[in-house]
């Protein structure tokens, strides 16, 4: 049996900032702070940065 098989599939989460609270549509709450959201369980999601490599739009 293959292990994959066994493992359901990641639910995407959308959240919304109001100020400095979020809230996400699967009930998660936390606070906006510089560059992370600051859950009410006290761990952090870093937000996603630009990868060097990607250009949008003109490269000069």
């Amino acid at each position: 049996m293959f292990a994959g098989a066994m493992i359901a599939p990641a639910k995407a989460q959308a959240c919304s900032r109001h100020g400095v609270d979020v809230s996400c549509d699967d009930g998660r709450r936390g606070i906006f702070a510089g560059d992370a959201i600051v859950w009410t369980d006290g761990s952090r999601s870093r937000l996603a940065s630009p990868h060097p490599s990607v250009i949008i739009g003109s490269k000069s």
